[in-house]
Protein backbone atom coordinates (compact mmCIF):
# COMPACT_ATOMS: atom_id res chain seq x y z
CA UNK A 1 0.00 0.00 0.00
CA UNK A 2 2.76 2.47 1.21
CA UNK A 3 4.55 2.05 -2.40
CA UNK A 4 1.70 2.25 -4.31
CA UNK A 5 0.90 5.87 -2.09
CA UNK A 6 4.74 6.62 -3.03
CA UNK A 7 4.22 6.43 -6.87
CA UNK A 8 1.07 8.67 -6.58
CA UNK A 9 2.64 10.94 -5.73
CA UNK A 10 5.46 10.59 -7.70
CA UNK A 11 3.29 10.93 -10.70
CA UNK A 12 1.70 13.82 -9.03
CA UNK A 13 4.66 15.56 -9.09
CA UNK A 14 6.17 15.00 -12.21
CA UNK A 15 2.56 15.82 -14.48
CA UNK A 16 3.11 19.55 -13.83
CA UNK A 17 6.58 19.92 -15.54
CA UNK A 18 6.93 22.98 -17.12
CA UNK A 19 9.91 24.06 -19.62
CA UNK A 20 9.24 27.67 -20.74
CA UNK A 21 12.03 28.53 -22.31
CA UNK A 22 13.64 24.86 -24.00
CA UNK A 23 13.61 25.54 -27.62
CA UNK A 24 15.48 22.52 -28.89
CA UNK A 25 15.52 18.78 -27.52
CA UNK A 26 17.68 16.53 -28.12
CA UNK A 27 16.71 12.71 -27.47
CA UNK A 28 19.23 10.12 -29.66
CA UNK A 29 20.45 8.73 -26.31
CA UNK A 30 18.05 8.20 -23.71
CA UNK A 31 15.86 5.52 -22.03
CA UNK A 32 11.92 5.79 -23.15
CA UNK A 33 10.71 6.72 -19.48
CA UNK A 34 12.44 9.70 -19.80
CA UNK A 35 11.34 10.83 -23.37
CA UNK A 36 7.78 10.10 -21.92
CA UNK A 37 8.47 12.10 -19.04
CA UNK A 38 9.75 15.14 -21.59
CA UNK A 39 7.32 14.99 -24.14
CA UNK A 40 3.85 13.47 -22.97
CA UNK A 41 3.74 14.81 -19.17
CA UNK A 42 5.68 18.40 -19.26
CA UNK A 43 4.49 21.39 -20.85
CA UNK A 44 7.31 22.56 -23.80
CA UNK A 45 5.38 25.98 -24.98
CA UNK A 46 8.91 26.74 -26.89
CA UNK A 47 10.13 23.57 -28.50
CA UNK A 48 10.68 24.07 -32.05
CA UNK A 49 13.40 22.14 -32.86
CA UNK A 50 12.97 18.06 -31.44
CA UNK A 51 16.02 15.23 -32.10
CA UNK A 52 15.07 11.88 -31.01
CA UNK A 53 15.47 7.93 -31.60
CA UNK A 54 13.29 6.77 -34.15
CA UNK A 55 12.36 3.71 -31.71
CA UNK A 56 11.34 6.13 -29.23
CA UNK A 57 9.53 8.50 -31.22
CA UNK A 58 7.76 5.82 -33.10
CA UNK A 59 6.40 4.45 -29.41
CA UNK A 60 5.56 7.94 -28.39
CA UNK A 61 3.30 8.35 -31.45
CA UNK A 62 1.45 4.89 -30.52
CA UNK A 63 0.13 6.32 -27.28
CA UNK A 64 -1.27 8.85 -28.95
CA UNK A 65 -1.55 11.50 -25.90
CA UNK A 66 -2.68 14.64 -26.20
CA UNK A 67 -0.12 16.72 -24.44
CA UNK A 68 2.85 14.97 -26.61
CA UNK A 69 0.74 15.95 -29.54
CA UNK A 70 0.82 19.70 -28.27
CA UNK A 71 4.02 19.60 -27.85
CA UNK A 72 5.32 18.63 -30.82
CA UNK A 73 2.51 20.66 -32.87
CA UNK A 74 5.04 23.91 -32.71
CA UNK A 75 8.06 22.03 -33.73
CA UNK A 76 9.70 23.67 -36.87
CA UNK A 77 12.79 20.90 -37.32
CA UNK A 78 12.60 17.41 -36.81
CA UNK A 79 15.78 15.20 -36.72
CA UNK A 80 15.82 11.48 -36.10
CA UNK A 81 18.89 9.22 -35.39
CA UNK A 82 18.41 7.10 -38.17
CA UNK A 83 16.68 7.36 -41.41
CA UNK A 84 12.89 7.39 -41.14
CA UNK A 85 11.83 4.73 -43.69
CA UNK A 86 8.18 4.90 -41.59
CA UNK A 87 5.30 6.87 -43.89
CA UNK A 88 5.75 10.48 -43.38
CA UNK A 89 1.78 10.70 -42.68
CA UNK A 90 2.89 8.80 -39.09
CA UNK A 91 4.74 11.89 -38.14
CA UNK A 92 1.87 14.21 -39.34
CA UNK A 93 -0.04 13.37 -36.73
CA UNK A 94 2.17 14.90 -34.53
CA UNK A 95 4.14 17.24 -36.26
CA UNK A 96 3.42 20.07 -38.58
CA UNK A 97 4.02 19.50 -42.42
CA UNK A 98 7.46 19.45 -43.62
CA UNK A 99 8.36 19.86 -40.18
CA UNK A 100 11.00 16.31 -41.05
CA UNK A 101 14.38 17.43 -41.73
CA UNK A 102 15.61 14.37 -44.19
CA UNK A 103 18.56 12.35 -42.30
CA UNK A 104 21.72 12.55 -44.64
CA UNK A 105 21.57 9.07 -44.91
CA UNK A 106 17.95 8.79 -46.96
Amino acid sequence: MNELQQQEKIETKTNNLEFTHLTTLILFDIHLAYAEQLLCRSHLPSLIELAINNNILLKIIAQDQQQAKDNCSRVGTLRTSDPFYHSIDTLRIFFPPNSYAQHPQE
